[in-house]
């Protein structure tokens, strides 16, 4: 049942969706992660950017 180089088995395959747009179910989901979490300093920075990048995505599609 494993990946086999040059050999494909549409049956087993599973298809990435088309779109790669998180829905504001998902990006709850993962503020929710982020919140009880912990993170190392070095990290915060990064986190940060990526949760305000979120934030408003999760705007976004709630103003549609």
């Amino acid at each position: 049942m494993g990946l086999r180089a040059g050999k494909k088995s549409s049956s087993n395959v599973v298809q990435p969706k088309q779109n790669n747009q998180l829905t504001s179910d998902e990006i709850e989901v993962l503020m929710k992660m982020v919140r009880d979490s912990s993170f190392q300093g070095k990290d915060v920075e990064s986190l940060y950017n990526l949760v305000i990048k979120l934030q408003n995505q999760y705007k976004s599609l709630q103003n549609q």
